[in-house]
């Protein structure tokens, strides 16, 4: 009786403990992000995450529109999306930004709807790649590239990240380091650097420092090099047939050298490298076996650029929203081969909830394991920690506009080339008394030169070019003029594609001109396909403080410094 009586009362107090325990674990409180400040926090709170949580940190949806309308402030349905979703990241667009104080408050308000800060990006590349309307949009990577001036790349990317960083953007997708090998790219073109790889090496890791100056995360792109295909991977799978000996020589030398200097992003490339993985996928598109593009290829993220490389830092997709990935996958299987090959964020997600909903599927399946999870999870609040600084809040600064203004101003003027110049047409020895006739295509460019003009000379006609013959009266105008300033602005090379008829109208203009001075206004290959023009000046950007120095270089004002940062067609 008493032994019974002692182990009722030992059997009482135990029950009594374990309903304690489990009330003091019940009514714990669970740790909030703030309170993570080390290695072992961060250890325990992705811990006490659920697998819907973990998902959806490896998500970066943009928010171009909802409901049919541009999002440019909080609203219950991005609302509800922050909620329900929890993704890690935004990605923003121009469609999201009227002006510096609106889209810092639109981030604030996003901030404020998030357990957990979201790492806020956007692709401010420069040039011809920019989402900020209200600020300069500087003449872009390819100009830099032709001032060979590593100071004029930090400061570009120390100014724009200081913009970025007081709107409350953490990442901007850039610099883009694919060595533009291949003339014909539609896509990369101006946004490199140049075809030398150890000009865009250089170029690169000091645009990074530039950005890291000014606590704004760059990230690298895109791996393992978009420089030599001739298609555009927002609307086709572009082949890369490359072998691994080319790439190591080109393409990966950038990539390799910013790893080593702790670039602590990169984002992949849609493109098939069959020398590299020459595994096959079933389009959805056509039934029909495609190669792997490098962004889902275990091959080359994870053996090559994590364990070959040694790249330990954030590794972000592409926007999943373009063709060379919807044509031939869905939403969800295309987010879950990106993770299982190594990569962490799934940008733009082609459908958000399909893509959720496939991740976290998978990891209940365990096609993607826990640990693999937890991976990419710790990679990401790793990045929150370093780049996020919720105490601080800067006041906006108008006079970052004034630093990009002057700087706009100093790589326009330092990188113009005077490709040719027979005769010494250029600088102008004379006054040109009668008229100047401006040919082009684009009657924006027409403008702005006609405005960089004006103090200079006002008797000018303006040509815009629509067939590949000029009329009777454009004959009639030229035949009037002193002098022709050609106008061209190609993504590749003039003649090319669909532009025979543009090659064909300037060379007709050429031919009609008394005097002719071709101005480069993007790629600087035209100069080798025009070649009858008497001089040739490539500016690689269309922007008005480019337009202007060509017109002080004809003046004589400025002299040309830049060095063409690409060979000529011939030397291919």
């Amino acid at each position: 009786m008493k032994r019974s009586y002692k182990w009722l009362i030992g059997a009482t107090i135990a029950g009594i403990l374990l309903l304690l325990f489990i009330f003091i674990y019940m009514n714990q409180s669970p740790m909030m992000w703030s309170e993570v400040q080390s290695d072992e926090d961060l250890d325990d709170f992705i811990k006490q995450m659920s697998t819907e949580e973990k998902v959806g940190q490896l998500l970066m949806p943009a928010i171009r529109e909802m409901d049919g309308e541009p999002v440019t402030e909080m609203n219950d349905e991005l609302n509800e999306m922050l909620g329900t979703f929890q993704p890690g990241g935004i990605i923003l667009f121009r469609e999201n930004i009227q002006s510096r104080n609106q889209v810092k408050q639109l981030n604030e308000a996003m901030q404020k709807g998030s357990d957990v800060p979201l790492l806020i990006s956007i692709d401010q590349e420069g040039g011809i790649v920019t989402r900020l309307p209200y600020f300069p949009e500087l003449p872009g990577n390819m100009a830099l590239g032709a001032t060979h001036s590593a100071d004029l790349a930090r400061e570009t990317g120390e100014v724009l990240g200081a913009e970025l960083r007081q709107i409350g953007v953490h990442i901007d997708f850039t610099p883009s380091v694919d060595v533009n090998t291949n003339p014909n790219n539609p896509v990369i073109g101006v946004r490199s650097f140049g075809d030398d790889p150890e000009l865009v090496t250089e170029m690169g890791l000091a645009f990074m420092e530039g950005l890291h100056a000014s606590d704004v995360m760059a990230v690298a792109k895109h791996f393992p090099g978009h420089g030599s295909v001739n298609l555009d991977s927002h609307y086709v799978l572009p082949v890369s047939e490359q072998s691994i000996e080319e790439l190591e020589q080109v393409e990966w030398k950038p990539f390799r050298k910013m790893i080593e200097q702790g670039v602590p992003g990169i984002m992949t490339a849609h493109i098939t490298f069959p020398n590299i993985d020459d595994s096959e996928f079933t389009s959805r598109k056509d039934g029909l076996p495609i190669q792997t593009p490098a962004t889902m290829s275990p091959k080359i993220m994870n053996e090559l650029l994590r364990n070959e490389m040694g790249f330990q830092g954030l590794l972000f997709t592409d926007s999943m929203e373009m063709k060379a990935i919807t044509d031939h996958f869905g939403p969800g299987e295309a987010a879950v081969q990106a993770v299982l090959a190594g990569v962490d964020v799934i940008v733009m997600p082609d459908h958000l909830k399909v893509a959720y909903d496939s991740l976290a599927q998978a990891v209940e399946e365990n096609r993607i394991s826990e640990e693999r999870l937890n991976q990419s999870v710790n990679r990401i609040l790793q990045a929150k920690l370093k780049w996020i600084d919720e105490s601080e809040v800067d006041e906006l600064d108008a006079a970052v506009t004034n630093r990009a203004v002057e700087l706009e101003k100093k790589i326009a003027q330092d990188s113009i080339t005077l490709m040719k110049n027979e005769g010494s047409v250029i600088p102008l020895t004379a006054p040109v008394n009668g008229q100047i006739s401006f040919v082009s295509t684009n009657s924006q460019h027409l403008e702005k030169l006609k405005y960089a003009l004006w103090k200079d000379h006002k008797k000018v006609t303006l040509i815009l070019l629509k067939g590949d013959a000029l009329t009777e009266a454009q004959k009639q105008e030229l035949k009037k003029s002193e002098m022709t300033i050609l106008i061209t602005d190609s993504k590749t090379v003039i003649g090319e594609g669909d532009t025979g008829w543009e090659q064909s109208a300037m060379n007709e203009t050429i031919r009609h001109s008394e005097k002719s001075i071709l101005v480069m206004a993007r790629n600087p290959y035209d100069a080798d396909v025009l070649s009858e023009v008497d001089a040739a000046i490539a500016q690689y950007s269309d922007q008005q403080a480019s337009f202007q120095a060509t017109v002080d270089l004809i003046f004589g004002r400025i002299e040309a410094k830049g060095e063409r940062p690409v060979e000529r067609l011939e030397k291919r």
